[in-house]
């Protein structure tokens, strides 16, 4: 049985689940459910003990949970410490002050038990970049190359290309990192399972646009939606701020890139032409919106007819997108669009914007609007407000969508593990003596 191995250190780290955490959640718990040649092992690396390692029978509980898991080797312990890291690019400039503060970090991070450590990679593995790996503390470059050179194969579930396309959408030291992560990838010539059509066609189009020597291996992969509900109720009074109410429904993270501030001002023009609507937003708060809650929490209808929540479980998502009147995905641009899946899966009549794989993700199941005009939003909200058999309409089509499931995300990513990476496949060593990726830089 061939193993593959997958890092969690940052799905581990983060408090909460959303999008790509999500897909490597499900995915890891779905693998372990089928049956196949290869046996998944998820593992996290410790920059204090310098090693990677197995995860501990916490961690383990704690990747399959919907909160996460702070308390592993990779977080600091005191508060004040989250403070500092923050503020490590000034303190980086005070290179005293900031080995002090390293050294303080690696003296109180949780001991690793060394039976968890990987002494090596075995020959012929494969190591599956799943996660938002370029927030590692093992850099790429390093990695993929020592890979490489053990014979060891690589793969990288490819969300999008964002950081590249839209760079404004991006925190500067997101994109940095990024940019690192993706380079290290197409120079050692991992594979590429991408989430979307869409996203392939990116793919394929930058590395040409970028890169010379050798041809890209990449690949399709579909994402599944059926996540699982929880019988947690941390937030009882959230199904009583919107019981009985006719709300549109929205879920994202709070960013630029998710077009809110467009949402608010298409809300706007239909709240002045109907009493009955109300807005409902659940998100947690991203970069850059600082604006856009300064502008929310004084709008005049805010917790009155506009909602946010930012802290809720599956179960309660599963309840707001059934009894939503309209979902709305006002995204300027997305890789996937799992909030259109979900909704439609509910039975959620779903408006969406029209850009990146959004349309294919949605299909004719879904009603498409330019994402930088609002008075186009607000008239089709308007529509389905007013015109009450298109709604039901909708509605009733819902009813032959069929989403894909994780475990058929399972099988496809075996199925392409043996197609990529199969016996007949030279090993990774030779495949790269076949020439190096060059970048091209503008």
């Amino acid at each position: 049985m061939r193993t593959v191995y997958v890092e969690v250190s940052n799905t581990l780290a983060l408090g909460f689940t959303t999008g790509i955490q999500r897909v490597t959640k499900e995915t890891l718990r779905a693998v372990q459910k089928i049956s196949s040649s290869y046996r998944f092992i998820p593992i996290l690396y410790c920059p204090w003990c310098a090693t990677w390692r197995h995860l501990t029978d916490t961690e383990n509980l704690a990747l399959f949970s919907q909160t996460g898991y702070r308390k592993n080797c990779n977080e600091a312990i005191s508060g004040w410490y989250h403070l500092a890291r923050k503020m490590a690019p000034f303190l980086k400039q005070l290179p005293g002050v900031y080995r002090l503060l390293q050294q303080y970090k690696k003296i109180r991070h949780p001991p690793c038990d060394p039976a968890l450590f990987i002494q090596d990679f075995e020959q012929g593995a494969i190591f599956l970049d799943m996660e938002s790996s370029w927030f590692s503390p093992m850099g790429r470059d390093e990695l993929l190359g020592s890979l490489q050179r053990k014979k060891v194969w690589v793969a990288v579930i490819h969300y999008d290309i964002i950081p590249f396309l839209f760079p404004e959408y991006v925190h500067p030291e997101t994109a940095k990192r990024f940019a690192l992560h993706f380079d290290a990838h197409i120079r050692h010539n991992s594979t590429f399972f991408c989430i979307s059509d869409n996203t392939l066609s990116d793919l394929q189009r930058y590395v040409a646009a970028h890169y010379l020597a050798r041809p890209l291996r990449s690949d399709r992969i579909t994402l599944g939606a059926n996540y699982r509900q929880t019988n947690d109720s941390s937030n009882p009074s959230l199904p009583r701020l919107v019981a009985g109410k006719r709300y549109i429904l929205s879920v994202g993270t709070v960013e630029p890139r998710k077009n809110y501030d467009c949402l608010l001002t298409a809300f706007e023009m239909v709240a002045e032409k109907t009493e009955n609507l109300f807005l409902v937003i659940v998100g947690k708060k991203g970069w850059r919106s600082e604006n856009f809650f300064t502008r929310l929490e004084r709008h005049p209808l805010y917790d009155t007819k506009i909602f946010w929540f930012s802290n809720i479980d599956d179960q309660q998502l599963t309840t707001l997108y059934q009894n939503a009147y309209l979902g709305i995905v006002p995204s300027l641009y997305e890789g996937y669009g799992l909030p259109v899946v979900e909704m439609l899966l509910h039975g959620c009549v779903t408006l969406s914007s029209d850009r990146g794989s959004l349309p294919e993700v949605g299909s004719n199941f879904v009603e498409y609007f330019n994402p930088e005009r609002p008075g186009e939003i607000s008239r089709l909200i308007l529509r389905y407000c007013r015109d009450t058999a298109l709604h039901r309409a909708r509605k009733k089509r819902l009813e032959q969508y069929t989403a894909p499931t994780w475990e058929e995300t399972a099988h496809e990513l075996v199925g392409l593990l043996d197609t990529h990476f199969g016996s007949s496949q030279p090993n990774p060593a030779k495949r790269s003596e076949q020439g190096d990726a060059t970048r091209i830089y503008q």
